[in-house]
């Protein structure tokens, strides 16, 4: 099956432990049919796409499919950028603090601008660091407190901490210390 990759950057498809690169611009034959229609499947939405042999011209598909094949790149591209967008606002309205655009989100960013010609801009962050930060710190506070509640009023030092040990013995609760106690004296008996 031949396959081609009109988007401006290189598709890794991965198949049954080996992986296919497909370079931009480039026609490949993807000799196990299995393998080809995993790699379509799992690349299809970033711009890969089937061709026939018959449609090559001089090597290089029609333009009617490079342009399917960019069309699909940047729906995908759009989308992504789309994503971060929305759950930056959302984050926003939760009054969380902002998300920070991965490298790969960057680079989509400035591709988007180089293929399109207009710039996407991501949402900004409108809850201020501080103010975040003391509000998980007051959430995380009320937390201990229910949990020392819920433990009957113990200690700070009395509860389990996070590497789950306890003053008794590592993942013990008290109460399978003094049942290991009790069971150890009877055996000595």
């Amino acid at each position: 099956m031949l396959v081609y990759n009109g988007s401006p950057e290189p598709m890794h498809g991965k198949a049954e432990g080996s992986t296919i690169t497909i370079p931009p611009g480039e026609v490949i034959e993807v000799e196990n049919g299995f393998h080809a229609n995993l790699i379509l499947a799992q690349l299809e939405m970033k711009g890969l796409v089937r061709i026939s042999a018959k449609d090559l011209t001089a090597g290089q598909p029609p333009d009617a499919v490079k342009a399917v094949s960019r069309e699909a790149f940047l729906g995908f591209v759009e989308k992504q950028l789309n994503t971060f967008n929305n759950l930056q606002i959302a984050q926003n309205k939760q009054g969380l603090p902002g998300l920070v655009p991965t490298r790969e989100l960057t680079r989509y960013q400035a591709l988007y601008k180089e293929m399109v010609g207009e710039e996407v801009q991501f949402e900004d962050s409108k809850v201020d660091p501080k103010t975040a930060a003391s509000q998980l710190t007051a959430a995380f506070t009320s937390l201990i407190s229910q949990l020392q509640a819920a433990q009957g009023g113990q200690a700070k030092g009395d509860l389990m901490d996070l590497g789950g040990s306890t003053p008794s013995g590592p993942g013990r609760s008290k109460s399978q210390e003094n049942a290991r106690q009790a069971k150890a004296k009877s055996q000595k008996s």
